[in-house]
């Protein structure tokens, strides 16, 4: 018999763990401190921007697969939020404002963790899509916690230019993200056996391992 209560409390101490790591990362503090350079943040757009590329056509995927599974309850659960993530456009919307006159944005490539991150999820949404709840747990946390101290410490401490106008991904996560983490506790009451559970744990311990990954450039010093 699966214990829900359980299940939450072990995602909830990976998932506060995550958030002190992000605290405490060299790079990562630095945003949710507000003093990253405009090269860490544009890079951090840019990878992000990465990550959710495709996000909605994932989550369609995952909610279609549990439908078919007969689990109704998750698969409305990502058919809604396929149907809300226009969100993917905001990083690179920041981005865009950040080019400003005289302000060069160029291309910038994935990173192996968010090449990895992509793959991971489309493998879970494609056969293991009750996983994704845990993908979820920990990327919402994370949003509630600190996209929106990220967003007023940039707008406060950063000195980037047009920074106000460039922070519509970490304020609107900030924002939604409330109600995402009110719709997974409810949806991991629909989790069914012990091997779920194990699989959507493991699946929230690989999610925190990636995304830390997110802000380091491989092999270059990001420009301080």
């Amino acid at each position: 018999m699966i214990k829900i209560e359980q299940l939450r409390v072990e995602l909830s101490i990976i998932a506060r763990a995550t958030v002190y790591a992000l605290d405490t990362h060299p790079i990562a503090k630095k945003l949710v401190g507000g003093t990253l350079s405009f090269a860490e943040y544009d890079y951090y757009l840019a990878q992000v921007s990465h990550q959710i590329q495709g996000t909605s056509a994932m989550l369609a995927a995952a909610g279609a697969r549990l439908e078919e599974l007969g689990r109704p309850l998750l698969g409305g659960l990502f058919g809604r939020k396929a149907g809300e993530e226009d969100h993917d456009a905001w990083p690179s919307r920041d981005r865009a404002v950040l080019a400003g006159p005289g302000i060069e944005v160029i291309a910038i490539p994935p990173s192996s963790a968010v090449l990895g991150y992509r793959s991971f999820t489309w493998f879970l949404a494609n056969d293991e899509p009750v996983s994704l709840l845990g993908v979820a747990y920990v990327l919402e946390t994370l949003g509630q916690e600190r996209a929106g101290q990220a967003a007023e410490n940039l707008i406060e401490k950063s000195g980037i230019a047009h920074i106000s106008n460039a922070v519509r991904f970490l304020r609107g996560h900030g924002e939604v993200d409330h109600d995402h983490m009110r719709a997974l506790e409810i949806a991991l009451e629909d989790v069914r056996s012990r091997e779920e559970a194990e699989k959507i744990v493991l699946a929230a311990r690989v999610t925190a391992w990636m995304y830390l990954a997110f802000f380091q450039r491989p092999n270059a010093a990001i420009e301080a």
